[in-house]
């Protein structure tokens, strides 16, 4: 019976932890999806975070895996209202869009999905919030993957 009710209590845990990281945090249907397909262009093509994600927004960030919620606030300059997880793995990101203090949007990226992004731990007002697709050598091997390069082109 004890053992009955302690696979009871995990089972709720799991339900809670997916309600609060799925549920709670605004997230926006096809946006994660949305840049991903923008991965299969060209290198050099040039992209508009504005254009993929149609909505209210007025900085756009990126967290590495390994970012602790701390260190996320003090970069978005606002609090993270939601559970914070740390990822597993460096390469993994959390897509963050900001209107003004109110987190608007999120998705979260792993590794296993392929790595997005060059840069982290960063935000980027509107205005500069470009994307740039690049080629980048993955360590340890002798390929390179398409990735997002962020900020105006130079």
């Amino acid at each position: 019976m004890i053992r009955l009710v302690t696979y009871f209590i995990s089972a709720m845990v799991v339900v809670l932890f997916w309600v609060v990281t799925n549920v709670m945090m605004p997230q926006v249907d096809g946006l994660k999806s949305a840049f991903h397909r923008q991965l299969q262009n060209p290198p050099g093509t040039e992209l508009d975070v504005g254009v993929l994600a149609d909505f209210r927004w007025t900085h756009f960030c990126v967290f590495a895996g390994h970012t602790i919620k701390p260190e996320a606030e003090h970069i978005m300059g606002t609090e993270w209202p939601f559970f914070w997880m740390t990822m597993l793995q460096e390469e993994d990101h959390r897509v963050v869009f900001l209107n003004g203090r109110e987190v608007v949007a999120t998705f979260d990226r792993t590794s296993v999905e392929g790595i997005m992004f060059l840069q982290s731990d960063e935000c980027w007002p509107r205005q500069a919030a470009s994307l740039r697709v690049v080629d980048a050598d993955i360590p340890n091997t002798n390929r390179t993957e398409h990735r997002f390069l962020i900020g105006p082109s130079s």
